[in-house]
């Protein structure tokens, strides 16, 4: 159990923090040059449901 904590914790330790992931998600928006807002993106998911 102890090494499963620890292997666990080193896998962790080794991902990008909550900044990091925003900052290159928003790096890869800004280079996209697209948006697309909420609205379309909730009427899609329900286009997708029915």
């Amino acid at each position: 159990m102890q090494r499963f904590l620890r292997d666990e914790l080193e896998k962790m330790s080794q991902r990008p923090d909550k900044e990091e992931v925003i900052r290159r998600i928003r790096e890869r928006l800004e280079a996209s040059g697209t948006s697309i807002s909420a609205k379309a993106i909730l009427r899609a998911r329900d286009r997708d449901r029915k």
